[in-house]
């Protein structure tokens, strides 16, 4: 259904959304607002999957089949 490369920026996906649960856990909006570096932590995984959404768009893959209610 997908090619490779868009599997592989999917998976970067996926990964980044893993890492940043990971790296919260049970940490509150307080606790979080006070860690700098639990913030630029997934700062920088969103930054990750930003880009690897960018290139699964400029590639024309058509994602919308996948889950037709998440606009």
């Amino acid at each position: 259904m997908f090619s490779e490369r868009v599997r592989s920026w999917l998976a970067d996906v996926r990964s980044n959304i893993e890492d940043i649960n990971r790296y919260i856990g049970e940490t509150d909006e307080a606790g979080f607002a006070c860690d700098k570096l639990l913030r630029d932590a997934v700062e920088r995984c969103l930054e990750r999957i930003s880009g690897a959404v960018a290139r699964i768009d400029r590639s024309g893959c058509n994602l919308e089949g996948l889950e037709p209610e998440i606009p």
